[in-house]
């Protein structure tokens, strides 16, 4: 126990010292920078850090946070920098740029900053160290780890000393004790005939002795004792060399009402917060919440798989096996597309094409593989187990079943997929219960990230179209309590026109995010959704980028429909066949004369007309469509379903 102690000393001195020693290396370094080139601040290699002591920047950094700002003079819109202003450093998002200047605003800030040049800018910030300056102050700090240098070098002294005291008392103990003395000598016996005993009888043993069976009880042998032999000896076997044992049948267990109360007593809001901030540091920036929901969603079945497997994916090549199981998982199941295949299904035949599926894949990777691993192919397999595990499993988590029911079943299907994996039932329920308390966590998140996208001010309607199943028009409500004095005509004119309109575009994609993100989650990949966009829109570059980033993820460009108006396709032709490239969908709004297809409509970044069935005929719809047989053309006035607003 002493010599432990002491190896820890020496490997904790070593590393106190080798800390002191960098500290010490970078005040000097600092202090020659400021005190001797009179600089300002210190920098190396192009980096500079920098201790933040208000809250400006929160959430994105906060107080006691330390950042690491690289120098930049031209940053751009959106970019947090530093930048000098009179004897303070100031850390803000620049929100504006013109030529040399920059305006910043603190995004916990309400008002923006003076401008500034870039004469002016530290650098952009590169990394934040969350409560980094709590840990300079506390754990780095040069006069704690001096002390702890100390304090560990008394306890390594103090265990030497010891150990030369015991060693004095052995040695005078030894000194002092007497010699043993043998007094009867052993004789070597030569010939036994002089002994009185009497001579031994042998007898022969029967012949039908000797072929019978001899049944060995084996209780009374020490294991340990055998160990020590040459012949027997312990083989340890991988258990994907055993054949698998017979699946234990769990329908009738009773299972222990700890084990219940134990997951019902897990506090469920502390957990949820600790774990959105620990997902929110690993990833700050998302382009809109359905891309924040399914980044959470993938961690989440990450961490399922984590807890099944046994060996934590820390053998070769297995963590890198069940990254590209669990694209193909994620791919499959929510966007119902794997790379260029489509995987179409529905409610019936899910699990058993997704299983189908990921044994496919597994098979190529095994197929494409051509490294040294002699057990890759059992590791592929074992994987794609434990994601067919988690298939199942995800089911369970929507069921109704009560509590004991899920963990019964939750058994059953880990027993099934998963046979030969847990030493024994007390291992395979700590698993189960892991299991549901890494379910109801990540449900509760995704639950809370929903519920912030619902409001009392604007409510979003989704009229399904009588002609097309499966197909809303949206359109945007609001509960907005104007003054008497406004006509009602006035109220809705302003409204449906102009930068209102514009707003309103960003409401309403903020609403239908969260239907998105429920229809994804549910593996619902039959619903579209039309968004009509006024062509103002097109013009302004800001609002415009807004749309697309809380557009961008396959789903949502798959399943929202652009509407717009022959003119607005017509005068923006170069962005929409920009966005058309990037994988956004185009419909046209075609009722009357004025919105009429012409030659200068380009059809080709049409992939839905919406026509007046009465006015088909009048339109000439038919000749102009005939060659483009890839536009889904729905006969059905949809002007009275839909947000058309003015915005032009």
């Amino acid at each position: 126990m002493s010599t432990t102690i002491r190896k820890a000393c020496n490997i904790l001195l070593d590393f106190l010292i080798i800390i002191l020693g960098i500290i010490i290396l970078i005040n000097v370094y600092s202090c020659i920078q400021i005190k001797i080139f009179n600089k300002s601040y210190s920098s190396f290699f192009g980096y500079s850090a920098f201790e933040v002591k208000t809250g400006s920047m929160k959430p994105t950094i906060s107080p006691s946070d330390v950042i690491i700002v690289k120098s930049e003079k031209n940053p751009n819109v959106n970019d947090i920098i530093t930048y000098k202003n009179k004897d303070d450093f100031i850390t803000h998002r620049v929100v504006e740029k013109s030529d040399n200047n920059y305006i910043t605003k603190g995004d916990a800030n309400n008002t923006r900053d003076g401008a500034i040049t870039s004469d002016e800018i530290v650098g952009k910030v590169a990394h934040v160290l969350p409560k980094f300056g709590i840990i300079r102050k506390t754990i780095l700090n040069p006069f704690v780890i001096l002390t702890l240098i100390i304090a560990t070098f008394a306890v390594h002294t103090l265990f030497n000393k010891k150990k030369i005291l015991r060693f004095s008392v052995d040695k005078k103990e030894l000194e002092d004790s007497t010699p043993m003395k043998i007094e009867t000598p052993i004789k070597e016996v030569e010939d036994t005939s002089d002994l009185d005993e009497e001579p031994i009888e042998i007898k022969q043993i029967p012949e039908e002795l000797i072929n019978e069976p001899t049944n060995i009880n084996t209780e009374s042998v020490n294991e340990e004792d055998l160990e020590k032999t040459m012949i027997f000896r312990k083989i340890s076997v991988d258990a994907d060399e055993l054949n698998p044992p017979t699946i234990v049948d769990t329908s009738e267990e009773e299972i222990p009402e700890e084990i219940s109360e134990e997951i019902e007593n897990v506090d469920e809001d502390n957990n949820i917060e600790s774990k959105l901030k620990y997902l929110n540091k690993r990833k700050k920036k998302f382009n809109n919440i359905l891309e924040k929901i399914m980044y959470f969603k993938e961690e989440e079945i990450s961490e399922l798989a984590n807890i099944l497997c046994t060996t934590k994916f820390k053998k070769a090549n297995e963590e890198s096996i069940k990254l590209k199981l669990l694209k193909i998982y994620i791919d499959g199941k929510y966007y119902n597309l794997v790379g260029n295949v489509d995987v179409s299904y529905d409610g019936r035949n899910m699990n058993s094409r997704l299983k189908k599926l990921i044994t496919n894949r597994s098979e190529k990777l095994i197929k494409s593989y051509n490294g040294n691993d002699k057990f890759y192919s059992i590791k592929v397999k074992n994987i794609a187990n434990i994601f067919t595990t988690i298939l199942y499993i995800e089911d369970m988590f929507k069921s109704d079943l009560v509590l004991e029911e899920k963990i019964i079943k939750y058994k059953e299907t880990i027993s099934k997929y998963l046979n030969n994996y847990y030493k024994n039932d007390k291992e395979l329920i700590e698993v189960v219960k892991k299991l549901l308390i890494c379910e109801r966590t990540y449900k509760g998140i995704t639950n809370k990230l929903i519920d912030s996208l619902k409001t009392n001010t604007f409510e979003l309607e989704f009229n399904e179209l009588s002609s097309k199943k499966n197909l809303y028009a949206l359109k945007l409500k609001h509960n907005i309590n104007f003054s008497k004095i406004y006509s009602d005509y006035i109220i809705d004119k302003t409204y449906d026109e102009g930068i209102v309109a514009e707003d309103k575009i960003l409401v309403t994609i903020n609403i239908l995010l969260g239907k998105l993100s429920e229809d994804i989650l549910s593996c619902n990949t039959t619903n579209y959704y039309l968004l009509y966009m006024p062509e103002s829109l097109y013009k302004k570059n800001n609002k415009l980028n807004k749309v697309e980033n809380m557009l961008n993820d396959e789903m949502a460009k798959n399943r929202v429909i652009l509407i717009n108006k022959s003119n607005a396709i017509t005068n923006n032709k170069k962005t929409i066949e920009r966005m058309k490239k990037q994988g956004y969908r185009f419909g046209l709004l075609v009722n009357d004369e004025d919105e009429k297809i012409n030659e200068k409509t380009n059809i080709s970044l049409i992939d839905y007309v919406f026509v007046d069935k009465n006015k088909e005929k009048e339109l000439n719809l038919t000749n102009t469509l005939k060659n483009n047989l890839e536009i889904n053309v729905i006969k059905e006035n949809i002007n009275d379903l839909i947000d058309v607003s003015g915005g032009a």
